[in-house]
C-alpha cells in the first residue's frame, strides 16, 4: 500500500559529517518536527530533524502516552530505536548508526535547513507559545522558500522574552547578499517575521545563513546553491508470518511449506515454532528477500518491534520477533523467530509492517 501523498523535493546534498547533538540554543524544536505526512512524501526531513535532535526526542516520547507516541513521526519511523534505547543517549547513538546505515550525513545548519522546508502556521504558533514559556531568553527562526540557483527569500522570526520590548538583530551571509548586502543589522521591537531576498555571491557553491539576536541567542541554514535533488519516498507493505505447531503439519496446506523458509505465494512467510526451544535464535527461523519491493527501494523499518506474543491475549501461543537483515546498505531481507508455548498449539497468523523508501524522479 502506497502512502499517497504529494512529493517535495529536498534542497541539499549530503555534507561530510553527522552532528546528532542536541540543539541546545533552542528548546522548541520539537514543534518544528516534520509531520507523518511530511516525512512520508520526504523521508530526509526527518532525517535532518532527527540527526540534531534525537536526545531531546527522546525525552519528549517518554512523557507522552502510547497514543501520543503514534501520532509522532519520530515513533513511527524510529520505533525500534527507541525502543531498544533506555537513556537519551542510547537513542542519539542508535539515530546516529541508522543514519549513517541509511547514508544520510549533513552538517547541523545543512539539518535545520531540512525540516524546515514546510513549516505550517501551526508549528509556527506552536514554536512561539513554547519560547514564551521555555526559553527565558527569547528566540530566533530562519527559514528559506523558493529556492533556485540564484536566489531564495529568508523567513526570519524573532520573538523578544516576555518582559523584554526587543533587541538587536544581526544577520550576514557568507556565499551570498541579503537584500544586497553581506551583513544586515537593525534594532528590533516587539516580534515580527520580515522576508529577505538572498542572491548568490558570484559563483559560491553555497550560502551560510547566520543569524544573532540579542544575548546569545543564535540560528543558522546552510543552502546549496544546486538544482534541487529528487527527493524520497516512504511506502509502506504488509506481509504475513504463518507460524506453525507440531500439531498444524499435514493439517494446514500452508504449514506444509515450514522447510522452505521463504515467502510463499509473495505474502506468506511459513515458520515452524518449537517448544522445546530457550532462545529464539536457537530455534527454526525464516529469512527471505521481501517480496513486491521494487528497483532502489530500501526498507528503513519493520514493526511489531521486539518480542511480542500471538495472539496477545486470551492465552499467547507463540512468541515472536521480526527484523530487517540481515545488516546490509539496503535491509531489503526479512527475518523472523519464533517458538510455541506448546507442540500442540495450531496454527496462528501475525501481520508484519514493513516500511520502506524509493527516491522520486525528478
Amino acid at each position: 500500500m502506497k502512502l499517497g501523498l504529494i512529493t517535495l523535493g529536498i534542497i541539499w546534498i549530503c555534507a561530510v559529517n553527522i552532528a546528532l547533538g542536541a540543539n541546545a540554543s533552542d528548546p522548541c524544536q520539537p514543534a518544528l518536527m516534520p509531520t507523518i505526512d511530511q516525512s512520508s512524501s520526504d523521508y530526509a526531513s526527518l532525517q535532518s530533524y532527527m540527526s540534531i535532535n534525537a536526545e531531546r526526542e527522546y525525552e519528549r516520547l517518554e512523557k507522552l502516552d502510547q497514543q501520543g507516541k503514534e501520532a509522532s513521526a519520530s515513533y513511527k519511523y524510529f520505533e525500534a530505536e527507541y525502543k531498544d534505547s533506555k537513556t537519551r543517549s542510547d537513542f542519539r547513538l542508535k539515530v546516529r548508526d541508522r543514519l549513517n546505515t541509511e547514508r544520510f550525513y549533513a552538517t547541523e545548519s545543512e539539518a535545520k535547513t531540512g525540516y524546515r522546508k514546510y513549516l505550517t502556521p501551526h508549528q509556527l504558533l506552536e514554536w512561539g507559545k513554547c519560547i514564551q514559556t521555555e526559553a527565558n531568553a527569547g528566540g530566533l527562526l530562519l527559514e528559506i522558500n523558493h529556492l533556485s540557483q540564484q536566489s531564495f527569500a529568508l523567513k526570519v522570526t524573532y520573538r523578544p522574552p516576555q518582559t523584554i520590548a526587543g533587541g538587536r538583530l544581526k544577520l550576514s551571509a557568507t556565499g551570498g547578499l541579503i537584500d544586497g548586502k553581506p551583513l544586515i543589522e537593525l534594532d528590533t521591537n516587539g516580534t515580527a517575521s520580515p522576508t529577505y531576498t538572498v542572491t548568490r555571491d558570484g559563483e559560491s557553491p553555497e550560502a551560510l545563513i547566520t543569524g544573532n539576536y540579542r544575548a546569545g541567542i543564535s540560528d543558522s541554514i546552510l543552502v546549496k546553491w544546486i538544482a534541487p535533488a529528487p527527493s524520497i519516498t516512504v511506502h509502506s507493505i504488509t506481509t504475513t508470518l504463518v507460524l506453525c505447531s507440531n500439531s498444524s503439519i499435514g493439517v494446514d496446506p500452508l504449514c506444509d511449506h515450514i522447510n522452505n523458509s521463504h515467502f510463499v505465494n509473495e505474502k506468506n512467510l511459513v515458520l515452524l515454532c518449537s517448544s522445546g526451544i530457550t532462545r529464539l535464535a536457537d530455534g527454526h527461523h525464516g529469512s527471505d528477500r521481501i517480496p513486491n519491493l521494487p528497483d532502489g527501494a530500501e526498507v528503513i523499518s519493520v514493526s511489531p518491534v521486539g518480542l511480542h506474543s500471538i495472539p496477545n491475549e486470551h492465552g499467547p501461543k507463540f512468541t515472536v520477533k521480526v527484523e530487517r537483515g540481515p545488516a546490509a546498505p539496503k535491509s531489503e531481507t526479512l527475518t523472523a523467530y519464533c517458538k510455541s508455548t506448546r507442540d500442540d498449539v495450531g496454527k496462528e497468523t501475525s501481520n508484519v509492517t514493513i516500511l520502506y523508501t524509493t527516491p522520486n524522479k525528478p
